[in-house]
């Protein structure tokens, strides 16, 4: 059996309750692009980071769907960027 990218998604999304199931999103091997900006990070690295992220949405096949996920994961201790819920906020990641 060969080991795909959606495989791997889909193991972690059963080890991970409340994560999306988005088979085709753009944006998986890319998280960092996404994350919160670092405190140290510059602003011009951040931007381009957001900038990056936001292209990415804009032409995923699973953008509705991944807007959704975003909209009803207020629950969830989630920070970045998410479609449909921008952060601009500019703080050090929680370990």
């Amino acid at each position: 059996m060969t080991v795909t990218v959606d495989h791997i998604v889909e193991f972690l999304t059963e080890l991970l309750p409340g994560t999306a199931s988005l088979p085709g999103a753009q944006c998986v091997g890319s998280s960092a692009l996404f994350d919160p900006g670092a405190i140290d990070e510059p602003p011009e690295d951040y931007a381009y980071r957001r900038t990056a992220a936001r292209q990415l949405c804009r032409s995923c096949p699973v953008r509705t769907d991944c807007e959704t996920w975003a909209q009803n994961v207020s629950h969830h201790r989630v920070s970045g960027l998410l479609p449909g819920r921008g952060s601009g906020s500019r703080r050090k990641p929680k370990p």
